[in-house]
């Protein structure tokens, strides 16, 4: 029995450009996939920095909900 594989498979593969990876950064926070969240680090707290993160669409709590008197 013979498998199946995908025909011509080196000649459907392309190289993914800065422009590209910017598109699809959009797009995805655009669907709320994606966030930037920002970075510190201890001891040095000056050190700062961003990381993007996947995220579940409408599970997520902002910092703003942290501040309700439920939280305390």
């Amino acid at each position: 029995m013979r498998m199946l594989d995908i025909l011509n498979k080196e000649d459907q593969s392309m190289q993914i450009e800065e422009d590209h990876m910017i598109q699809i950064r959009e797009y995805l926070t655009m669907l709320d996939l994606i966030m930037e969240i920002d970075l510190e680090s201890l001891p040095e707290v000056s050190k700062k920095g961003k990381l993007t993160v996947i995220t579940q669409p409408g599970l997520r709590m902002h910092g703003m909900c942290c501040k309700g008197s439920w939280w305390n």
